[in-house]
């Protein structure tokens, strides 16, 4: 434990000391200000794959909060007596819309 913390510390020392302490002479505000919108993008943007990634999650959540809402709704008219649920019938066709497949 005793070096497992000696290490940290020594670790956390060197970051500030050397780098943190040194960031003002690696790019400045004003650096930053004239360089090319591609290079922004590359240090600070989302890449394609992320992104992608992003909406399709999005969209799952949409879906899933969406189909929360509806459960929701339906087992509150249960409780209220308003809404009687029927047995299976397999004979009816059903539309199951699969997550990610919009």
């Amino acid at each position: 434990v005793a070096l497992k913390r000696f290490i940290d510390d020594i670790t956390v020392e060197a970051i500030e000391t050397d780098i943190i302490a040194h960031l003002d002479t690696l790019i400045s505000p004003i650096d930053m200000a004239y360089l090319p919108t591609d290079v922004v993008t590359n240090i600070a943007g989302e890449s394609d794959n992320s992104r992608v990634r992003r909406e399709q999650l999005t969209h799952q959540l949409d879906v899933l909060v969406k189909g929360s809402e509806i459960c929701k709704s339906f087992m509150l008219k249960k409780l209220q007596g308003k809404f009687s649920f029927t047995p299976f019938n397999p004979l009816l066709r059903v539309d199951i819309l699969v997550l990610g497949q919009a």
